[in-house]
């Protein structure tokens, strides 16, 4: 089975889900990957810029901080979705 094929409980329980807000302040025509703003993560409110493409994709891709409990973020039953 594909992951597009299952439903959305099963893909969320096995892979972690994380919300974010982009905002696209600046982009070139000619140079797609060279895009300019904001990445917020919803969850906590955490806002970190960004000046390319590299760096939005560094910034989603980036290890989120365990919790006070030190149980990683992917296991914990409290996150917001």
């Amino acid at each position: 089975m594909l992951d597009h094929d299952r439903p959305m409980e099963t893909l969320t329980r096995h892979y972690p889900m994380d919300s974010y807000l982009i905002r696209i302040y600046r982009r070139s025509p000619d140079e797609p990957e060279k895009i300019v703003g904001i990445i917020e993560e919803i969850s906590t409110g955490h806002k970190r810029s960004f000046k390319d493409l590299s760096e939005l994709c560094n910034a989603v891709a980036a290890p989120k901080p365990e919790i006070k409990t030190g149980i990683p973020n992917h296991h914990r039953k409290d996150r917001k979705t």
